[in-house]
């Protein structure tokens, strides 16, 4: 993760050995590539390929701020690769810079969910609706449409209701039942309603609710029902039941 805050610094000619998908938060700069110049306006998103030479510099003395997730070559290759059934393996898109409102609010809530203790699966369905949204809006490969799998999709939300506390992996759910995990992540979500980090943690609270019915101490049901995260554990509460934990206690 990488983060600027209130830059005026012009930043020269420069490569990284990785891959960079940036916003621009605050601030007008000028990127320069070795393919175009483009002026960055707030909201705008930025493909840095691993290697590829670039500066960029603001005007006069305008502050600019900034966010990017960087990516490993081999991350970046394997992702693609089983987003696409290995039709793509690097991410060239119609443009390096552009503006879209869908890729900028999946950056953003990737980049809170590594930012902060979420879930393997959260991180995992994250990371697949901003890469296959940047593939499917801004790539020239067609997404692979998932199929009639109800069976599999089945016995992956009866595990996740079963194992609700276990902090699982939505590779570890794929290979389960024999799916890739982007496809497993949008037939779940087309057969069950939503996508499996969010059944999760559907689940989760409605356990941890029973459990505060029963007198348990918040601390101690939002332990036993998958949440390490209290922070977490008492805002994903206060919105689906509208009262903090603290609140629901001993409710009948």
């Amino acid at each position: 993760l990488y983060r600027s805050t209130n830059s005026v610094r012009a930043v020269p000619r420069h490569v990284h050995f990785v891959h960079s998908i940036g916003f621009a938060e605050a601030g007008r700069r000028v990127h320069v590539t070795a393919r175009a110049s483009f002026e960055l306006k707030p909201g705008a998103i930025t493909i840095i390929r691993a290697g590829e030479m670039h500066s960029a510099h603001t005007f006069g003395e305008e502050a600019c701020s900034s966010l990017a997730i960087r990516f490993s070559d081999e991350f970046m290759a394997s992702t693609l690769a089983g987003l696409t059934e290995n039709r793509v393996k690097t991410l060239d898109l119609n443009t390096p810079v552009f503006h879209d409102a869908e890729t900028a609010a999946s950056l953003l809530v990737l980049y809170r969910r590594l930012e902060e203790e979420g879930t393997l699966l959260e991180k995992d369905v994250a990371l697949l609706e901003l890469f296959s949204g940047l593939l499917e809006r801004h790539g020239a490969c067609l997404m692979p449409e998932p199929g009639r799998e109800n069976e599999a999709i089945l016995r992956v939300r009866d595990y996740l209701t079963d194992n609700f506390e276990e902090n699982v992996s939505l590779a570890s759910l794929a290979e389960m039942v024999g799916l890739s995990p982007h496809y497993l992540c949008r037939a779940f979500a087309r057969v069950v309603g939503v996508p499996p980090h969010a059944y999760q943690r559907q689940v989760r609270l409605k356990r941890a609710a029973d459990m505060l019915a029963r007198g348990m101490p918040p601390a101690e049901a939002a332990l036993a029902s998958g949440f390490f995260d209290q922070s977490h554990f008492h805002k994903a509460f206060q919105r689906q039941y509208g009262v903090s934990p603290g609140r629901y206690l001993g409710r009948p």
